[in-house]
């Protein structure tokens, strides 16, 4: 009789674990024979066998022919004639036998198991992974105890039978499976039939255990750089630990190395990497970058959260970065903090700098350093008749080379009161702020500012129902009464105003910061109404207007700003509509009646079809700043053909700010991206031309340059990851 307790795994193959699902027009897959289910599952530690005829006529053989059935555990073996060696323990099918457990289905000419030394030997193996896209052949398997199998004339892909565009071959295999290793030789990648890359010997992970190792390389080309080369090494430190060493070769610029470090506990994680190039070929000097990134929870109610930067010069990521937002940062921030928090309370110590990356801006125009900041809040106390206490503060500590410095309190108590019924609500509040400075200036060098803050905010909810759609009507109201607090004298640290829109029609100030508190009396309109399905919920179409009248001059200002003294703020409204799961638009405007200009607009539009169709339109316009259009599209244009094309162009600047078009071909085994990308690479207006190529093996890694990440960038709502 069989020995159960040992399990034929002789074809778990090294990309069974990574192996990603294919995406693109692939067959149906195979339906598996459910013949398992046509005899009663075995139980624990026993095997099921079913036969059209068993021949026991020799005590030391017996031999199952016709529909041979045999399950054990989850494995399955199918053949039309077994052989049953009862004093050695060996089991041989012959004729095309078939296997299957929960990782690989297989056919063989011959399977031979041998139970009590734990060996199988497999000949002539067609195999197919359940877990991923991955198949392929071995002319010989044999598997040597439970740890350790040999493969011969290994060919591994992820296509379909009929379309073998690519195929990774090797003459053998040796898989150990204690340690999660592999090791091929004479190991030959192919697509369309040509060899891409031959190596002699190379080793390879079988399951999600890291192992050190070269990555596939990235390469791409633009006009000011020339080639761009990388090859990265993965160096697998420990299980907690691991780094990423790249060389990296640009052939008008020079050769620098660019390393990433990252480590996770159980109560932290974080990644240290350094960016050198010892010498620019065009500039003569040295380039480099370093970051720290650190995240951790020392105890159950502190944090930890750092954020460490440092460049060489200010033109390092307009030279060195293909991102056409980092390349207009202007400042480089790093920062520290220490944060704890109870049931109704929560504190912060950060320290805050800023390290300039443009040298167009003044150094009054920098932000300060704060060296340090300590805030607190307290939630306070919400009682069942609606009452609400809570306080805000802040101390901080602000430097910088010119203009004043010194030390900034500001508190802020506030106690307000909420009457809710159903449909509306109202909420008065008063607050009262105090803001105190201690400056290293010759006089005036401890100015104050404190002022109440009053205001009463209520909402209606009105609904009518019709058919599938229900309707709401919300009319909310917002007062805010501040009296006026000579300010001038305040230094300006880190207050500026906030862009004006919906939301800031709500806000008890309109500046960041504490070193403006704005004077009011003013009340703010607003109407909101939204369409519903009753059934599913969905929101269809809510609109939003809304303006604040005033009822005096707004006499604080930013420093250098004249008073205001306009009756009403800009008419502010906003629309969304989703008519359905592919079509959603957004429209948004700012009109300022007493002048009859429109300030500000924007329009947008996203289409999301089936099969990664993608169509974004929008339009951005404020006064005399912005005045741009973005139109991205991924769109078929054949079977598996895509283009993807991007234009955002500035009728402020007259420019093309980024412009991107190519396509790219999908299939169920592998996908070409190739596109051109021309962007302002500087705040000067230079631009940048490149070229990007990116061949994708599914199932096994990419070779080129990483599309996915400058794609997801330039179109919305393309996701990288859902394409591989």
């Amino acid at each position: 009789m069989l020995r159960s307790g040992w399990l034929l795994t002789a074809l778990i193959l090294p990309w069974s674990a990574v192996s990603a699902q294919a995406s693109g027009i692939c067959p149906a897959p195979v339906a598996e024979d459910d013949w398992i289910g046509q005899f009663p599952a075995p139980a624990e530690g026993e095997v099921a066998i079913r036969a059209d005829r068993v021949d026991l006529s020799n005590l030391d053989e017996s031999v199952l022919v016709g529909g041979v059935r045999v399950a054990f555990g989850q494995q399955l073996l199918a053949s039309e004639q077994l052989r049953i060696d009862r004093q050695r323990e060996v089991a041989i099918a012959d004729g095309d036998a078939s296997y299957r457990d929960g990782s690989v289905a297989l056919t063989a000419s011959r399977i031979e198991l041998d139970f009590p030394g734990r060996t199988a030997r497999v000949d002539d193996v067609d195999y197919r992974l359940l877990e991923g896209p991955g198949r392929g052949t071995a002319a010989v398997a044999r598997r040597l105890g439970d740890n350790r199998t040999e493969l011969e004339q290994v060919i591994f892909t992820s296509c379909p039978a009929e379309v073998q565009d690519w195929a990774l071959e090797a003459g053998s295999m040796e898989l150990d499976h204690a340690s999660g290793t592999g090791q091929a030789r004479n190991m030959t990648l192919r697509f369309k039939g040509v060899p891409l890359l031959k190596l002699p010997r190379a080793s390879f992970p079988l399951d999600d255990r890291r192992k050190s190792g070269f990555l596939f390389p990235s390469l791409g080309r633009s006009d000011d750089d020339g080639l761009d080369l990388a090859l990265p090494y993965y160096w697998n430190i420990a299980p907690q630990r691991d780094a990423t060493l790249t060389p990296r070769l640009i052939s008008d610029r020079g050769a620098m190395l660019m390393s990433e470090y990252r480590y996770l506990g159980s109560s932290y994680a974080g990644e240290l990497g350094v960016e050198y190039m010892p010498e620019d070929d065009l500039t003569g000097e040295h380039r480099s970058y370093a970051w720290l990134r650190h995240r951790g929870q020392p105890s159950a109610s502190w944090l930890l959260d750092l954020d460490i930067n440092h460049v060489s010069d200010d033109r390092y990521f307009e030279d060195l970065s293909d991102s056409l937002a980092a390349t207009s940062r202007s400042f480089l921030r790093s920062y520290a903090q220490l944060s704890t928090f109870g049931e109704q309370w929560q504190a912060a110590l950060l320290l805050d700098a800023f390290e300039s990356i443009d040298d167009t801006i003044s150094q009054f125009s920098e932000p300060y350093e704060r060296l340090p900041r300590l805030t607190f809040g307290w939630d306070g106390i919400t009682t069942a008749s609606g009452w609400q206490f809570r306080l805000d503060s802040e101390l901080v500590s602000f430097d910088r080379d010119v203009g004043d410095t010194g030390t900034r309190l500001d508190l802020l108590p506030r106690a307000s009161w909420t009457f809710r019924r159903p449909g509306y609500f109202l909420r008065p509040g008063l607050g009262y702020r105090y803001t105190a400075y201690d400056l290293d200036r010759a006089s005036d060098d401890s100015p104050s500012r404190s002022t109440p803050v009053a205001d009463l905010e209520g909402r209606w909810v009105f609904e009518r129902r019709k058919g599938r759609w229900m309707q709401t009507l919300e009319p909310r109201f917002y007062y805010l009464y501040v009296p006026f607090e000579e300010q001038s004298s305040l230094p300006q640290f880190d207050t500026r105003e906030f862009t004006f829109s919906f939301g800031q029609l709500f806000r008890s100030n309109r500046f960041t910061g504490a070193d403006r508190q704005t004077d009011a009396n003013q009340l703010t309109l607003a109407l909101t109404s939204r369409l519903l399905d009753r059934d599913s919920g969905h929101q269809l179409l809510d609109v939003s207007v809304g303006t604040v009248v005033y009822f005096r001059d707004q006499r604080v200002q930013l420093s250098g700003q004249p008073e205001l003294d306009a009756d009403t703020s800009p008419l502010v409204a906003e629309l969304n509509y989703r008519p359905s799961k592919t079509w959603r638009a957004r429209f948004g405007f700012q009109y300022e009646p007493e002048e009859e200009k429109l300030q500000q607009a924007v329009l947008g539009l996203q289409y999301r079809g089936d099969g990664g169709r993608l169509v974004n339109f929008a339009y951005r316009r404020r006064s005399d700043q912005v005045d741009q259009v973005d139109l991205s599209v991924m769109a078929p244009i054949a079977e598996r053909w895509n283009v993807i094309a991007r234009a955002n162009y500035s009728f402020l600047d007259d420019t093309l700010l980024e412009g991107l078009a190519g396509f790219e071909y999908d299939s169920c085994c592998w996908a070409l991206r190739f596109f051109g990308r021309r962007y302002v690479r500087s705040q000067d207006g230079d631009k940048r031309t490149g070229l990007y190529l990116e061949l994708e093996l599914k199932g096994l890694g990419s070779l080129g340059r990483d599309t996915g990440r400058v794609l997801e960038r330039a179109i919305l709502g393309y996701r990288s990851d859902d394409r591989r």
